[in-house]
């Protein structure tokens, strides 16, 4: 009989304290309602969202009916659901106009910010309403506001530096079928620090100021940015997706079937990639950008290159504290169609690229590419700005035939197969500096951090004890001193083959393999 009421009392708990751990408390916001009631009923509501919050005892629903709102709403709480009656947004479709008679507004011209989150909130929602009319960002969440989900708002006209503004570091964040659009700075942007799981879906973006969706300053892993609609708005509509430092740790990272116009220079940016290479869109550290449909809108002059999708490295800071791999790599681009890019400036000697990259294992290929001055180029060793792993960007005013935003010192495998080009100034084009090109077989995987490297010697440079370096069926030219514990590995004794056919300096002992460091192996 103990047994019995044991098992019974567990099965009740099993039940009751879920129940109890995500009961939410409602309250209610409407025009009408007065500040000094409890909130709890439509019939007693509160008359601002800020009074709703100082009220909440979290976790928390807070309803807020149609009709203008005119504060500066402060999210000091975690556990917070703020949910209005709807906001005109339409996907990835263009919005309805926003209408305070049908959508829940909160408005300005009220100097400051729209929603902002006080300090590192989690677990916050906001959806179904617009953000219009703020001096400045529409929506800011601090670094650390994990958890947080931003569904069918309606974010237009905002300043400051974009529509909507996260800070890093930050994990778990959904941005879906959202309406930003003419904002001054950037549309959507997520910057500073690691940035994990990301997904970025369904959203209708017009750029207006100079970019559209942004992740920046830092590195990020899990990001799916995918299904989106980006056009050229107001403003100069400089690019429209952009992403430094992807990499691995928290899953793939996927760049998929987003429609983008842009009037003026890119429309994907890949920043200091350091990816795994593999097509495998469910691996750890993969980087896919598929199945985009990228035009160039408009003349607006410009002085610099323009391209449709860039993997290039650049925006390195002093000291390098993200960890950037001086050699960027590992990205699949494939899928994709790109028209337009043709540099409208006839007094500039700079050009516009369908497709250019830079560094190791990137594949580029099944694209369909047409009206651009030059459809694919790969190249590597402009010297502009170059300083290894610290800051030095590139000078994007120099007429030459490099993309003059990159400066990869070094690049291997980027392999172009099965791309169609079609009324291309000139369909492929190549520009190496002298030894900056390994070769399309070369590459080194470093299996630990999935990522890859032009050569063995920079392989065990950037490698850590412990490491696994898997050297692929290519021809090295180089001697190479290894002195950290690691493991490489070649694919076999007649395919990875390490050669060295350079007069070494007099003062260096000319071994192709040197091992200065225990626990060492080579096979």
């Amino acid at each position: 009989m103990r047994k019995q009421l044991l098992k019974m009392l567990c099965m009740w708990l099993c039940v009751i304290l879920p129940a109890v751990a995500f009961s939410q408390t409602t309250y209610y916001v409407s025009t009408g309602g007065n500040n000094a009631n409890n909130g709890l009923t439509p019939g007693t509501a509160k008359q601002t969202i800020n009074a709703a919050i100082s009220a909440a005892v979290t976790p928390a629903v807070i309803l807020v009916a149609a009709g203008n709102f005119s504060e500066n709403v402060l999210i000091n709480k975690s556990n917070i659901t703020i949910a209005g009656a709807g906001s005109g947004a339409n996907g990835k479709l263009i919005p309805a106009t926003v209408s305070s008679v049908l959508h829940t507004v909160i408005t300005g011209p009220v100097t400051g910010k729209g929603i902002q989150i006080s300090g590192a909130q989690t677990n916050i929602t906001v959806r179904d309403l617009a953000i219009v009319g703020y001096t400045e960002e529409g929506f800011h969440a601090l670094a650390n506001c994990n958890n947080l989900t931003l569904k069918r708002l309606q974010v237009n006209n905002n300043g400051g530096l974009s529509g909507i503004l996260i800070g890093g570091p930050v994990v778990n964040v959904i941005i879906d079928s959202v309406a930003a659009v003419n904002n001054t700075g950037r549309a959507i942007a997520i910057w500073d620090n690691f940035k994990q799981n990301i997904t970025i879906t369904h959203n209708y973006v017009s750029i207006g100021g100079c970019c559209g969706i942004d992740l920046n300053d830092g590195t990020s892993s899990g990001v799916n940015i995918s299904d989106n609609t980006v056009v050229a708005g107001t403003g100069s509509s400089d690019s429209g997706i952009g992403i430094l430092g992807l990499t691995k740790g928290a899953g793939p990272n996927i760049i998929a079937n987003n429609t983008i116009s842009v009037a003026k220079r890119y429309g994907i940016e890949i920043k200091n990639p350091a990816g795994s290479g593999s097509e495998n869109e469910m691996s750890d550290g993969a980087i896919v950008v598929r199945n985009n449909t990228i035009t160039r809108t408009g003349a607006q002059a410009e002085t610099r290159d323009i391209a449709g999708i860039a993997v290039f490295r650049r925006s390195f800071t002093g000291g390098n504290p993200s960890g950037y791999v001086d050699v960027p790599g590992g990205v699949v681009i494939k899928d994709n169609i790109i028209t337009g890019f043709t540099q409208a400036n006839g007094t500039s000697g700079s050009e516009g690229f369908g497709i250019v990259a830079e560094g190791v294992r990137i594949l580029i290929k099944n694209n369909t590419i047409s009206n651009c001055e030059i459809g694919i180029q790969r190249q590597a060793g402009n010297p502009s700005g170059y300083v290894k792993n610290d800051a030095g960007d590139a000078n994007q005013a120099t007429d030459d035939t490099y993309f003059n935003r990159g400066n990869s010192p070094f690049s291997a495998n980027i392999i172009a197969t099965g791309n169609t080009l079609t009324t291309n100034g000139t369909n492929a084009r190549d520009v190496f500096a002298a030894n900056s090109y390994m070769g399309d077989s070369n590459y080194v995987f470093n299996f630990s951090k999935k990522i890859n490297f032009a050569t063995i010697s920079l392989g065990v440079e950037y490698a850590a004890a412990g490491d696994t370096l898997n050297a692929s069926n290519a021809t090295f030219t180089e001697m190479v001193t290894i002195n950290k514990a690691l493991t490489l590995n070649g694919v076999s004794n007649t395919t990875s083959v390490l050669t060295y056919d350079a007069v070494p300096s007099t003062s260096v002992i000319p071994t192709l393999i040197k091992v200065t460091a225990q626990n060492v192996a080579i096979n």
